[in-house]
């Protein structure tokens, strides 16, 4: 199984990072379409999935800690 870890420095408030990444209508605007599918709570999955072409595309991981606005692994 493969990691990925990414670091940026984003210009925005907390709130609107932690949206960014938590609504899955907003995820849809930067992972390519996927349908962000998750209940936020911890030991629970995590999936994007997209459709392309005749092929459904998916990544998954599992939830491992959340604190709103703070930490998301």
């Amino acid at each position: 199984m493969s990691t990925n870890i990414s670091v940026i420095m984003i210009n925005a408030s907390t709130q609107r990072v932690w949206d960014m990444i938590t609504k899955p209508e907003l995820v849809k605007l930067w992972q390519f379409g996927s349908d962000l599918i998750a209940t936020w709570e911890v030991g629970t999955g995590i999936k994007f999935r997209t459709e392309w072409g005749d092929k459904v595309l998916e990544q998954w991981g599992k939830i491992l800690e959340v604190t709103p606005t703070q930490l998301l692994k």
